[in-house]
């Protein structure tokens, strides 16, 4: 596939944007098959990084790439573990669903250990504990609610990380508790004429 320029900044857009005020959170073990696989026992996290809301720069054409470049708050995080980090799994953000609440259409929401994509806007119910069924349309208040799935994050992403090579290069792929990592560049790119 060779796509154009506009399609690609619409589709680097349209991922980035997802990203804003989620997780890029960094594990030691063996990297699941694919972001829909579970992370396994063994999956140490070893640091956590939060997206900016909004999480990217504008797309920008670089010798046939449309790219973007990454802004996390803190940029420098402490590990919460000691390992070696062998991938990076970047999540959504998403809330909690409140009582009460103006939800517009396209947000999500979780509840009840599931997550919810909003409909048509409306005002949650007054009554806990929200949203809980697995329907296609769940009315809530005014609000009515898709069930996406069983979970409390939507994964967006894995990367695969190392020295060099890899989706996220890395100066050292030992973590320590003792050290701030910082994330000096993080661009994501997709081909473009």
């Amino acid at each position: 596939m060779n796509l154009a320029t506009v399609p690609a900044v619409n589709a680097l857009n349209a991922i980035t944007a997802l990203l804003g005020g989620g997780t890029l959170n960094m594990y030691a073990g063996t990297q699941p098959a694919s972001p829909e696989t579970a992370l396994a026992n063994s999956n140490t996290l070893l640091a956590s990084f939060t997206f900016a809301k909004p999480a990217f720069t504008s797309a920008q054409q670089s010798s046939s790439i449309e790219e973007q470049s990454a802004v996390f708050q803190p940029a420098s995080v402490q590990p919460s573990a000691n390992g070696t980090v062998t991938f990076a799994r970047a999540s959504m953000a998403t809330s909690a669903w409140a009582a009460g609440t103006l939800y517009n259409a396209g947000q999500i929401v979780s509840a009840n250990s599931k997550l919810f994509y909003c409909l048509a806007s409306g005002n949650s119910s007054a009554q806990f504990p929200g949203p809980n069924s697995t329907s296609a349309s769940i009315q809530d208040g005014s609000v009515y609610w898709q069930f996406l799935g069983d979970a409390t994050a939507i994964i967006v992403a894995d990367f695969t990380v190392g020295t060099s090579g890899a989706d996220i290069i890395v100066a050292n792929t030992s973590f320590s508790t003792a050290n701030a990592v910082t994330i000096t560049d993080f661009i994501l790119t997709i081909p473009a004429v």
